[in-house]
């Protein structure tokens, strides 16, 4: 939840390959994805708190994603469609 509440607010994210999401972040350009190895997330930490533009891009892309995704109207949508294939009405 704190990755989909940080890019609803706009904030860029820097996620392991292991995260859930890591690929739908990768993906909509919403964060950077990387190994979970100490070098790595320690580099793309520095190249992204030094970068005030992609920083922006980044946190727009994120909350454009949480709203496709992860909005209110999107989930209780998937949730009708869940409830009707599970009862077998259409």
């Amino acid at each position: 939840m704190v990755l989909v509440e940080g890019m609803a607010a706009g904030l860029p994210v820097l996620v392991s390959d292991e995260v859930g999401l890591a690929v739908d972040i990768q993906e909509s350009g919403a964060g950077i994805v990387v190994k979970a190895e100490p070098t790595a997330v320690t580099q793309e930490w520095s190249r992204l708190t030094g970068d005030a533009d992609l920083r922006a891009q980044m946190g727009s892309k994120g909350r454009r994603l949480v709203e496709e995704r992860f909005s209110a109207e999107v989930v209780l949508q998937q949730m009708h469609e869940l409830f009707r294939s599970v009862s077998g009405t259409r």
